[in-house]
């Protein structure tokens, strides 16, 4: 993976990598979490520059496809992994408990957590509990983990 500052290594582009270093960006793949439509509010970053930095980025990406692709799914499975609430997992699991002779569909669920969780939230709880399992993508039944 290319720093940033070896593709934009010009002096052209210090005030771009100053923005980098300061957003935590130090990869090119970092660039895929940057809203370069922000970048001219938030920096002292001209319009002919930033012009200047999108389009090398846009030609960098095109040449790195295969890298850029990786990090795209890579950043899926963080994202899908990110560690959900145990609170709300608890709440969950009390619930499908109670109800385990039931089907669950995901409206009575999101009625019995309340406001505490959006129905997102729940869903991605619901994918990874190992005492969920799915009859289809709205109705779910209780598997006891044993």
């Amino acid at each position: 993976m290319a720093k940033i500052k070896d593709v934009y290594s010009n002096d052209d582009y210090y005030p771009f990598i100053l923005y980098c270093e300061n957003h935590g960006y130090e990869e090119m793949t970092d660039l895929m979490k940057c809203q370069f439509q922000n970048l001219r509010y938030e920096s002292e970053i001209p319009p002919r520059l930033l012009s200047k930095i999108k389009t090398l980025y846009v030609l960098y990406c095109k040449a790195h496809s295969s890298e850029f692709i990786q990090g795209i799914k890579t950043a899926q499975k963080t994202a899908g992994k990110a560690a959900p609430d145990a609170a709300i997992e608890n709440e969950l699991e009390l619930y499908f408990q109670k109800n385990a002779d039931k089907l669950i569909h995901i409206t009575d669920i999101t009625k019995s957590i309340g406001k505490k969780a959006k129905r997102n939230d729940i869903l991605k709880i619901l994918e990874v509990a190992p005492w969920c399992k799915a009859v289809d993508s709205t109705t779910y039944f209780y598997a006891s983990k044993a």
